[in-house]
């Protein structure tokens, strides 16, 4: 198995302290949502193979369309959130190894906030 490097995005939260009835994650900033700031970034950085953004549920479609309209190819999974950060971060591992061709000694798995763009 090749050498990989995941990302793991969480962005399911609900942002209570936000202080907005939109979702911190979606809030355009600069004409676009917050989390596409973050998953372009991660999208072009050569290392990074895979990007596994958890949302929630309800959530899913509107992550789908932003990596197709942002032509995000290394988005090619979104994980369900859990009912706490480290749930939603289980969840995206455990869709990497059911989805992703499994987890090697040699992958390099990092998490980044999805409403923290880099």
């Amino acid at each position: 198995m090749e050498k990989r490097i995941v990302a793991i995005v969480p962005a399911a939260g609900l942002g209570k302290r936000f202080g907005s009835s939109a979702k911190k994650t979606f809030v355009a900033l600069d004409g676009m949502p917050l989390l596409a700031h973050t998953l372009k970034r991660l999208n072009r950085e050569p290392l990074i193979t895979d990007i596994i953004p958890v949302l929630r549920d309800q959530d899913t479609k509107t992550g789908l369309d932003i990596a197709e309209e942002h032509k995000l190819d290394k988005v090619r999974w979104i994980a369900a959130g859990g009912p706490e950060r480290q749930d939603s971060i289980y969840n995206g591992l455990r869709l990497l190894e059911e989805m992703g061709g499994g987890v090697s000694p040699d992958t390099l798995i990092l998490v980044h906030d999805g409403a923290r763009p880099v």
